[in-house]
């Protein structure tokens, strides 16, 4: 007899998430909010990045941004420069790491963009290039317009809509949510799986929409990583 729960993840899974799930005797059922797909920024943008005088440091603020810049990146002819990068959590430190050369890598103690911008001002950064999607949060954009840190933004990937969603069959034991816009394109596409599912949620921004959007009080991660929402199951 099988007894494994069944949870859902509001974004396509990652390499490594499924492995994950199955140690914890999860079977994952992928329901995304959102596809994703690469852009390639402009050769004006990219030079702005890798030519003289660099920025200070690199920021990520998703896994996706990191993987979005490695696709360029590999390809620079003297893309051996690595400024100090700063991540937004574990997550994002561990794509970094497995993508790029060893770096000096550096988080706020709070894993969000809000403190990791105020991280790299104590830190006296003055220039920066953040890797991030067309549709991105404001937070980061804010404490460097505060605090006159002068920001390129660098485009590197896009959510796409879901335009084939399939119901959600049979019950549930929990639904994952990544971001605050992913709650509620979650509702629009698929509803609300019926019965007395778990809420889980990356970080307190989506829990207050998850809340919102769902009517139920979610669990919040630790850290935002998928294998801390897993572990809340």
């Amino acid at each position: 007899m099988c007894n494994k729960r069944v949870v859902v993840s509001t974004r396509p899974s990652a390499p490594g998430d499924v492995e994950s799930a199955q140690r914890h005797d999860v079977e994952l059922v992928d329901c995304p909010a959102y596809y994703y797909r690469w852009i390639t920024p402009s050769q004006f943008v990219t030079d702005t990045v890798i030519s003289e005088p660099h920025p200070d440091a690199w920021v990520f603020t998703s896994r996706r941004g990191v993987e979005g810049w490695w696709r360029i990146w590999k390809e620079l002819a003297d893309s051996a420069e690595i400024p100090p990068v700063y991540v937004v959590g574990e997550k994002t430190r561990g794509a970094f790491e497995d993508n790029f050369p060893k770096s000096e890598i550096r988080m706020a103690d709070e894993h969000n963009a809000t403190e990791l911008g105020l991280r790299m001002v104590r830190d006296g950064i003055g220039t920066v290039a953040h890797f991030c999607s067309v549709d991105r949060r404001s937070e980061l954009r804010e404490i460097c317009r505060k605090f006159n840190v002068e920001m390129t933004e660098v485009e590197v990937y896009r959510s796409t809509s879901v335009t084939d969603p399939e119901p959600v069959k049979g019950p549930v034991d929990a639904v994952l949510f990544f971001s605050p816009n992913g709650v509620s394109e979650f509702q629009r596409l698929y509803g609300l799986p019926e019965g007395d599912w778990q809420a889980i949620a990356v970080g307190p921004t989506t829990a207050e929409a998850v809340k919102r959007v769902t009517g139920r009080k979610p669990r919040i991660a630790p850290s935002p990583s998928f294998e801390e929402m897993i572990n809340l199951i």
